[in-house]
């Protein structure tokens, strides 16, 4: 989770006047990592059905993410659902009973991006009839905030010139 940096409040003793600034800088960089969310929708008469349906088709595509090299710890359950499904009718008549809906979805993180492709078709070729993503990430985003803060720090001198300039000094302290 990204929390923001918090400056402390500094008074300043000085003879000529104080301009507080506010920099954000945004760095682009690529991908190291991208999440797939994949899911299976199970629909039976009973509830317990549905539900064993279900965990049968959502076991072999763990089995499948598993044998693509994933890692246990980057397969976390996101989603877990059982509804029951009715047909509603206009005419005033009474819904008809259709069965139980389970659904279960797992978030994956894929830390071969040349392997993305392949996971999805892997995904869906297991069962997996709900997808989402992928959506890519920058989990090592070290340098990139190492960048941010510089380009950040460089714009608040600059900017800070140009005001005091503006203002008919010559210099910033």
């Amino acid at each position: 989770v990204a929390t923001p940096a918090l400056a402390a409040n500094i008074n300043i003793a000085t003879n000529g006047p104080v301009v507080e600034l506010t920099i954000n800088e945004v760095v682009q960089s690529a991908p190291d990592t991208a999440s797939v969310g994949a899911g299976v929708t199970t629909r039976a008469p009973t509830a317990s059905e549905a539900l064993r349906l279900n965990a049968v088709q959502m076991d072999k595509v763990i089995a499948r993410l598993r044998s693509l090299g994933i890692k246990r710890e980057d397969i976390q359950t996101s989603n877990f659902s059982l509804n029951a499904q009715y047909q509603y009718r206009n005419d005033g008549q009474q819904p008809t009973f259709l069965g139980y809906d389970a659904a279960n979805s797992v978030n994956v993180t894929l830390r071969d991006l040349d392997k993305v492709g392949e996971t999805l078709d892997a995904l869906v070729q297991a069962g997996a009839n709900n997808l989402y993503g992928p959506n890519f990430t920058l989990e090592k985003d070290g340098p990139a905030r190492v960048a941010a803060r510089k380009a950040a720090f460089d714009h608040a001198g600059t900017q800070a010139l140009e005001y005091a300039r503006m203002a008919g000094y010559t210099n910033v302290r």
